[in-house]
């Protein structure tokens, strides 16, 4: 199943903007959210585009 940016903000509870500065290694992200997001991100299944095998 792919999932946009949209669907793992929503899952986890913040802002399309975190999703994007976990995916960018960006800092000043609480690692807590991070957490949250990276193991939305990597269930079973679960794809954003740009993990997507072309």
């Amino acid at each position: 199943m792919n999932l946009t940016i949209q669907d793992v903000a929503d899952m986890a509870g913040v802002s399309r903007a975190t999703v994007s500065k976990i995916k960018n290694n960006y800092s000043g992200v609480n690692e807590k959210t991070k957490k949250r997001v990276m193991e939305i991100i990597n269930e079973p299944g679960y794809q954003l585009p740009s993990q997507q095998n072309h």
